[in-house]
């Protein structure tokens, strides 16, 4: 029984292995004083309603950047 149960584990684990995805976001586009959920597709507001620009959404701002080209371009 402990023998079946370790193969399956395994075979579980084998396909997280290929469950690896990529995600791209162009954060320098979006304009400060803006709500992150109104200026974006792939961000929401943590209670998934529609409410973009409310407590839940974040300000965008620059008040920490930095000039210059982004070093993981």
């Amino acid at each position: 029984m402990k023998r079946n149960l370790l193969i399956i584990c395994f075979c579980f684990s084998l396909l997280s292995l290929g469950a690896q995805n990529t995600f791209s976001d162009d954060v320098e586009s979006y304009k400060v004083g803006d709500y992150v959920a109104k200026s974006s597709t792939y961000w929401t507001v943590w209670s998934g309603a529609v409410g973009e620009g409310t407590q839940e959404d974040a300000l965008i701002t620059d008040e920490n950047a930095k000039p210059g080209p982004s070093p993981f371009v």
